[in-house]
This record gives C-alpha cells, sequence and structure tokens, in this order.
C-alpha cells in the first residue's frame, strides 16, 4: 500500500506540489463547464454548463444576473427554468395561480420564508417577444412570480443538470 509517510522529503514536496498544482488548475477548469446551485429552489445541485445561449425554450435552465428589492438591489446569478417563453400565455388570476398555456406552473406567495413582503408578478397575455418568465422548482423559490419577465439577451449560460 502506498504511503505518504514512506515517501522522502523530495518525494513529499513534489506529491503536495503536484496536487496543489493539480488543485489550482481544477479551480480554473471545472467552473468554466460546471456551476453548483446550493439553494433549494431547484431540485439538482450540479449542472454543465452550456454556452450557447442561442435557442432558449420552455423547459430549459439557465443563468442569468438580476437585482431586485429581494436581493437588495445586488445583482445575482441565478439559475432559474424558463416556465414559459416568447408567444406562450401566461396568466396570474386573483388567487396567485400562474398558467402557461392553460397549464398550472406554480403560485405566488404574500411573504417569503423571512417574513418579508412580496410584491406579485401580474400578467395576463401572451409573453413579449425576446422574452421568458424564470422560475425554481420548489413553491418558495424567489423567481419570476415576483419579478416577472426576463430578456434572453440577459442569459449567460445555459445549464444541463447533472445531479
Amino acid at each position: 500500500m502506498w504511503k505518504l509517510s514512506n515517501l522522502s522529503t523530495r518525494q513529499r514536496a513534489i506529491a503536495v506540489g503536484c496536487t496543489v498544482i493539480a488543485a489550482i488548475a481544477a479551480s480554473f477548469t471545472i467552473p468554466r463547464f460546471f456551476v453548483v446551485s446550493l439553494t433549494a429552489s431547484l431540485h439538482k445541485r450540479l449542472y454543465l454548463i452550456d454556452e450557447d445561449t442561442s435557442k432558449i425554450k420552455r423547459g430549459d435552465f439557465v443563468l442569468f444576473r438580476h437585482s431586485s428589492v429581494a436581493t437588495r438591489g445586488i445583482e445575482q446569478t441565478m439559475i432559474k427554468l424558463v416556465r414559459c417563453d416568447e408567444g406562450d400565455e401566461l396568466a396570474v388570476d386573483r388567487s396567485k395561480v400562474l398558467t402557461c398555456n392553460g397549464e398550472y406552473i406554480g403560485r405566488a406567495k404574500d411573504a417569503a420564508l423571512n417574513g418579508m413582503r412580496l410584491q406579485n408578478f401580474v400578467w395576463n397575455g401572451k409573453v413579449p417577444a425576446g422574452m421568458f418568465l424564470p422560475m425554481g422548482e420548489h413553491k418558495d423559490s424567489y423567481d419570476g412570480r415576483y419579478y416577472g419577465f426576463i430578456p434572453k439577451a440577459k442569459v449567460l449560460k445555459k445549464a444541463h443538470p447533472v445531479f
């Protein structure tokens, strides 16, 4: 069995140096290909990054930067699901239920888990060209139910769930 304690001082230094170099290389390489989501708004945690954002459609996961009152005006990178796409019919009824082309996609809430009051997005009609409604997969996700549409031009990358 191979043990670090069986190596000479020079061999240990080389092993540690190689490990440090590999860790530095990984820290520059992995973020170019993968992103990790630590929030409960999505079911998966690791996503493979796709640079091609030319064909964004309903059902795609996308990365974009956004700021709002809830983020205290700080722009944050978010991963969300395209739940309603340009040309789709989005409706929000009086009970805050959202439907896309008549299909239930979620319900907005009046307050966040921390008690902060939420302003609900209201819309009844076609999603404008070049826009989409982003949503998480969890009922408590802070998403388009509260801040509305995002321009497709703001999408940085597509994300494909790994696990």
